[in-house]
């Protein structure tokens, strides 16, 4: 940021929260010291008006955060912030996806064909697809019928 903090609303809620500070801040006041101006407009007065905000993650990888004094620009001077990143590695739990559940072996058609050589793996329709369906009576039982009370298998 290059402005006052307390000139940004939006800085202002993010540093409230606690999940976000200012990076040059935390390392002054780790090292017991004052964060170093950045603007010389007025070199009998500088200022603090350039920021870097880190998250509670970022603050933990923070270095070194200082101003860059050997660059000559008119009135401000760049901050650098170095990270050590190897300690952000984070891990996360991940789900394995299930292997498809094995297809049933195909059955002969009663035409004398092979469902191998059909088209069945096209037809959304067939039964056969791996997407959920629902199920296809088989051709040798009748489908059941509302009206008609199911037979028990003689004994």
């Amino acid at each position: 940021l290059n402005m006052d903090l307390a000139q940004s609303s939006v800085a202002t809620i993010a540093m409230a929260s606690g999940e976000w500070a200012d990076v040059a801040q935390q390392v002054a006041d780790r090292d017991g010291a004052q964060p170093a101006p950045t603007c010389f407009a007025n070199p009998e007065h500088p200022t603090r008006i350039d920021y870097v905000l880190g998250n509670v993650a970022a603050l933990q990888a923070v270095v070194r955060c200082r101003v860059l004094t050997d660059v000559k620009l008119h009135a401000h001077r760049p901050l650098e912030v170095v990270l050590a990143l190897a300690p952000l590695r984070a891990t996360r739990p991940m789900l394995d996806t299930p292997k498809p559940f094995p297809r049933a072996p195909r059955r002969r058609r009663t035409d004398g064909g092979d469902d191998a050589d059909s088209d069945a793996d096209s037809d959304p329709d067939s039964g056969d697809s791996d997407e959920c369906s629902p199920a296809t009576p088989l051709p040798d039982s009748p489908p059941p019928s509302p009206t008609t009370p199911p037979t028990t298998p003689p004994a």
